[in-house]
């Protein structure tokens, strides 16, 4: 993942998940902490928010499963955090791609 995507993503995370991202020296790992501290966080105060919100990015029932049987809360937040982090970078790649999709349409329908 480049860091125009990563910039993307931490936007993303931001706005839906109102987490405390890094706006420099973006990495994964650190888009996943700031977003696993949100979640544990949602997971001992608000687990209907966080359901909904899970429910509304489409995350896979097998996905949230797996999160949810791990044993301690923190392991439920971090798997979380990655299930929820594939999802929006998946997003954020399909966008792109039928963007560069239209864009060429657009270019052909234009000669």
């Amino acid at each position: 993942m480049n860091e125009d995507e990563l910039a993307e993503a931490r936007d993303i995370l931001a706005a839906q998940w109102a987490a405390p991202l890094p706006k420099t020296n973006l990495n994964r790992a650190q888009l996943l902490d700031a977003l696993e501290e949100r979640i544990l966080e949602l997971l001992e105060t608000n687990q209907d928010k966080l359901m909904s919100t899970l429910y509304i990015l489409d995350i896979a029932e097998a996905r949230y499963n797996a999160a949810m049987g791990q044993p301690v809360l923190q392991a439920q937040a971090r798997a979380l955090a990655e299930a929820v982090f594939d999802r929006e970078t998946e997003k954020i790649a399909l966008r792109r791609k039928y963007a560069r999709g239209q864009a060429r349409l657009e270019e052909d329908a234009g000669r």
